[in-house]
Order: structure tokens, then sequence, then C-alpha cells
């Protein structure tokens, strides 16, 4: 019985809380109208105003900072590996318009320094990076690393004048690499239960002598 009148367990629920949550909002709204005109409106203007920038402290981090960086990383990550954007769908709203790296890629030093200076802002930016753009980092890191060793390896990397790198200067661009997406990698696997960076560096990579 609820208002002398019968209903089932299901609608008395509905019944109820639906008042229930109107009288917990009369409430809450009595209580801080009175902390708005006991306290508040009572305080002088300079210091209002330093407690409404607290209050909106985050919201202009974020618009201010936040996200104008997020959205940086985000063109950087789309020019260089051809990620296109798509409807929301079950598998996301990302995907790689063409194999990553590229053909054209693949032997390139000046491709592999954008890639490891890529990482190395999302290392600095982690904690307010793209989820969706990290993700797509982290399923292709194993790719680019290997790419980079084998044109090391195969002593096929190429300069952007279209000359060979020397063996030393390939190395330390692959050991430069390496250890940008492995930083990353380490810090982004963590929290989303993944399986942590475990590509070995091939024995038969040259070490840098600068």
């Amino acid at each position: 019985m609820l208002k002398g009148r019968r209903f089932c367990v299901h609608h008395a629920k509905i019944v109820f809380n639906k008042e229930a949550t109107y009288i917990q909002s009369v409430w809450r709204a009595h209580v801080v109208r009175n902390k708005m005109n006991n306290i508040f409106l009572r305080l002088d203007d300079d210091m209002q105003r330093k407690i409404i920038w607290h209050m909106r402290e985050q919201y202009f981090i974020e618009k201010h900072h936040h996200a104008p960086i997020r959205n940086i990383l985000n063109k950087r990550v789309k020019d260089l590996f051809n990620v296109k954007e798509t409807a929301k769908c079950a598998t996301g709203t990302l995907y790689f318009a063409t194999s990553v790296p590229s053909l054209t890629d693949r032997t390139c030093q000046q491709y592999y320094s954008k890639v490891t200076t890529l990482y190395n802002l999302y290392t600095k930016y982690a904690p307010i990076a793209d989820e969706d753009y990290s993700h797509m980092l982290y399923s292709i890191q194993q790719n680019l690393i290997r790419s980079c060793g084998n044109s090391l390896h195969d002593l096929t990397m190429r300069s952007p004048g279209g000359g060979l790198v020397d063996g030393n200067e390939a190395a330390l661009t692959y050991t430069n690499l390496y250890n940008s997406i492995e930083a990353w990698a380490n810090l982004y696997y963590k929290p989303h239960w993944l399986h942590p960076f475990s590509l070995q560096r091939h024995a038969a990579y040259p070490i840098p002598a600068y």
C-alpha cells in the first residue's frame, strides 16, 4: 500500500524513488541557498572571485591546456600514421588507412625520428592523452621497432636526401626509437592490464659509437 493505493513491488519502487529524489533535491537546494546567503554573499568581492576561480579551475585547465595539447598529439598521430576516423562502432572510431609503417617510410630515418619524438610526447603527457589514440600507438609499437631494426640490419636506412645512413647513426636512430617506445609502453600497459613491453633488441644490431 502506498498513499492508500495498491502497487506491485516494481511500481512501488518507481513511485517511491521519484518522490524521494524530489525531496532530496529540494533539501540540497535549501542547504546550498543557506550557504550562499549566510557565507558566500557576505564575503568581499575579491574573495568571491577567488572562490569562483577555484571552483572552475579544473574546467579552465581542461579547456585551455589539456584539450589543445590532446588535439596536437592526435593530429600528429593522424599525419604520421595516416589514421582516419569513422562513425562510432563496436570496434572503435579509428583505423589505419595504410600499413604502419608504410612501404615508403620503412627505410626513412626522418620518419623514425618523428616517431621517437611522438612517443616521447605521449610519455610526457600520458595522463591527459586521448585513450583511443594511445591504444592505436600501443597496437603498432612492435611493428615500428621491427621495421626500424630490419632497415638497420639490412643497411637500407636512408637520410632525407636519399643517401644511405652510416651504420652508427642508424643504430642511434634505432636505439632512440626503442627507448622512447619502451618508456611509453611500460607507462601505458600498467593501468590497462596489458602485457608489458617485452620486445628484445636483436644481438646483431650495432651499438652507437656516440
